[in-house]
Order: structure tokens, then C-alpha cells, then sequence
């Protein structure tokens, strides 16, 4: 995809596309992105499902994410289905990870984002709390709230330089105390708790 996106600037969502991973909110915000940001582009990457346009009509996601940009929508491009050597080069290159699911387990999308260092903004109150502070390590917003996400989206947008590196490097900062030598010594510690109390 080195031809597609090389020098382009472009929002990245990634995973499953369907609505538990709040597909449909990208959908919804689609035209607004690209018509405010002439030079951006939206990348879409995993496996597409069904989703429902606003007439009932079934659809791939992809498709409706497309169909919703309008005019722009030479703008969205979807890459498939990749395996993480293609996928991390996507990521690594974004301007920003948009993650907006309904609810998640402890996102392994948003762990490796911020261990690349990237902006996430994704949906508060879904276990991506657990790993963002708001505006300190990426931007948290409301789930299903297509303003509230295009807000945090004009947010991180607007950092300057100087914000931007300092977000980034907060989300790397995270993702470090997650590495296997830390967490397998917090279950050592509480594992020896339990057996030396109970």
C-alpha cells in the first residue's frame, strides 16, 4: 500500500469494521472530516461487516463509510484484511488512530498504537480509560457521539508540534509499564500476598 498512502495524511481505523468497533460512527463522520480537511484521507483496515445505511439497506461497512463521504469518497480507502507486518507501517504512518468501539476487553488495537507512539482517540467508559488520560495520552469521548468525536478528532488535530510530541510520547510512556517483566512480577507479588495472608 506503499503507493496508495505514501505521502498522505490520514486517519487510520482498524480492526473489525462493524458496530461494536463504532464503524458506524466513522460512517456518520466521514463527509464532515474530509470536507473540513481537504488533504486528508480516512484508511480503513480488517475484515468488513454488514452494516445498515440510513434507509435499512444492508451494506459492507467499508462501502458505508464510502457512501457517506459523498462527494470525498475517493478520499476513503480500504486496505482489507492485513497481517500485522502490513498493518504496523499503516498505523506507524497515521495521523491519528480513531477506535471508537461500544465496548472493548483491554484493546490490543490501542496497545499497539500507543506503543508506536500515536495519537488514539477512542471511546470513553469502553476499557480505553484504563490506558488514556484524556488530553494527556490521547483523547477520550463519548460512546456514540459523533460530535463528541469529531470534537476530540479537531482537538488532536490542532496540537502544535510541540503538544503532539508530548501526547505521543505519554502513550509510549504507558504501553511500557504493560511489558511482560513488569506484569509478571505484579502476579508474583500478588500471588505471594495471597498465599503468605490466606
Amino acid at each position: 500500500y506503499d503507493d496508495k498512502l505514501k505521502g498522505k495524511q490520514y486517519i487510520v481505523h482498524y480492526g473489525s469494521l462493524k458496530y461494536l468497533k463504532g464503524t458506524h460512527i466513522v460512517a456518520e463522520l466521514a463527509k464532515t472530516l474530509l470536507k473540513k480537511y481537504q488533504d486528508l484521507y480516512i484508511v480503513l483496515a480488517g475484515r468488513s461487516e454488514s452494516l445498515y445505511d440510513e434507509a435499512g439497506n444492508e451494506i459492507e461497512a467499508y462501502e458505508l463509510v464510502k457512501k457517506n463521504a459523498g462527494e470525498y469518497a475517493d478520499r476513503v480507502i480500504y486496505v482489507g484484511r492485513l497481517v500485522r507486518e502490513q498493518l504496523y507501517p499503516i498505523v506507524q504512518n497515521a495521523e491519528l488512530c480513531l477506535l471508537p468501539s461500544r465496548i472493548e476487553n483491554l484493546s490490543n488495537a490501542c496497545i499497539e498504537a500507543m506503543a508506536m507512539g500515536k495519537i488514539v482517540v477512542a471511546t470513553n467508559g469502553a476499557s480505553y480509560e484504563q490506558l488514556i488520560e484524556n488530553r494527556v495520552s490521547g483523547f477520550l469521548c463519548e460512546r456514540d457521539n459523533k460530535a463528541s468525536f469529531l470534537q476530540g478528532i479537531n482537538e488532536a488535530m490542532a496540537l502544535s508540534l510541540e503538544e503532539r510530541q508530548r501526547i505521543c510520547a505519554n502513550a509510549a510512556s504507558v504501553t511500557r509499564r504493560l511489558g511482560p517483566d513488569k506484569i509478571y512480577e505484579q502476579y508474583m507479588s500478588f500471588y505471594r500476598k495471597v498465599i503468605r495472608e490466606w
